[in-house]
């Protein structure tokens, strides 16, 4: 309680208030919260809802970026698989280029190897047939003398003589005057059919030379040696012209002396098997069964190379087989 002084100082140090005055309704407005009450702002304005923006984290040197350690790891790791890689390669290529050198040494090797006991044996098996057939041609030669003429002259009358077959020089000689051509000299007294037949030939000039045998009018069997090396057989067929059947191909023969040497060839003709030999040596075997018998001519050749021919004979021999 305050003294009665007090409560008249304070009565009278307070000024006197105005009295209110009512509010008409017109002055109340509706308020709501979060409403801006700013002047110049339609109530739909108001009434949208306040979007609050947050503020963004400078990008940049600010942000702190957290590295994972397992791609780390796989990039280390494939960096170090590139490098063992890049140092394999020389290498490997290297190490690979060796092997392929020394497979293909082994290959060279075996293939020597093979090459040379595939000539052994057909050394072997020619050596084995000429030493089989030596004696086959031995005995054929030993036999029977059918027919014996040492052709140094023309005695008997047996071979013609004009100017391609001639009697020369203790000799036969068989002469060609036109390019590709053969050229025969026929022995007409005699028909051979199983037998050996030998001659001493030597070719002088032109392509080839020899025998022929079982004649039967233009079919025959023909036996030469040529120019280059060769021997060959073949069966001339009915008709005219160059119309033969080779059984056995022009074939080298180191038995053949070349030049204008003499070679001593021989058919063993027996049936359809046909034995052949040059200088006593085996060359050549063959089967034919066209022609069982026939007479007997001397020949020599020419090709398209040469224009004349000529070949000498000597010692005719035919042994019964």
């Amino acid at each position: 309680m305050l003294p009665n002084a007090m409560r008249r100082r304070y009565s009278r140090s307070a000024p006197a208030l105005p009295p209110l005055e009512p509010l008409s309704p017109m002055q109340l407005q509706d308020f709501s919260p979060g409403v801006s009450q700013e002047p110049g702002i339609s109530r739909e304005q108001r009434e949208q809802p306040v979007r609050i923006r947050r503020r963004r984290r400078a990008v940049g040197s600010q942000r702190i970026r957290r590295r994972n350690p397992v791609l780390l790891s796989i990039i280390i790791i494939g960096i170090l698989l590139l490098v063992i890689v890049l140092i394999a390669l020389p290498f490997t290529y290297f190490a690979n280029q060796s092997n392929a050198r020394l497979q293909m040494a082994i290959a060279t090797v075996n293939a020597q190897a093979t090459s040379s006991a595939k000539a052994l044996n057909v050394q072997a098996t020619r050596q084995a047939q000429a030493t089989a057939t030596a004696g086959v041609a031995s005995t054929a030669t030993s036999g029977s003398v059918l027919f014996a003429d040492p052709l140094v002259n023309n005695s008997n009358n047996r071979w013609p003589e004009n100017v391609t077959c001639t009697f020369t020089g203790n000799a036969y000689h068989v002469l060609v005057q036109q390019t590709n051509f053969l050229q025969i000299c026929p022995l007409n007294t005699l028909t051979i059919g199983n037998a050996a037949i030998q001659v001493d030939v030597s070719l002088l000039a032109g392509s080839n030379t020899g025998f022929i045998f079982r004649v039967n009018g233009n079919q025959f069997y023909d036996f030469e040696i040529t120019s280059q090396g060769e021997y060959f057989l073949r069966r001339h067929n009915s008709g005219t012209g160059a119309n033969y059947t080779y059984l056995v191909q022009n074939t080298k023969s180191a038995a053949i002396a070349g030049g204008n040497s003499k070679n001593t060839l021989l058919v063993i003709a027996s049936g359809d098997d046909f034995k052949l030999f040059i200088n006593t040596i085996f060359v050549g075997e063959t089967h034919d069964a066209n022609l069982a018998s026939g007479q007997l001519g001397l020949v020599a050749g020419t090709l398209i190379s040469a224009s004349t021919g000529e070949a000498s004979f000597a010692n005719l021999k035919v042994f019964k087989f």
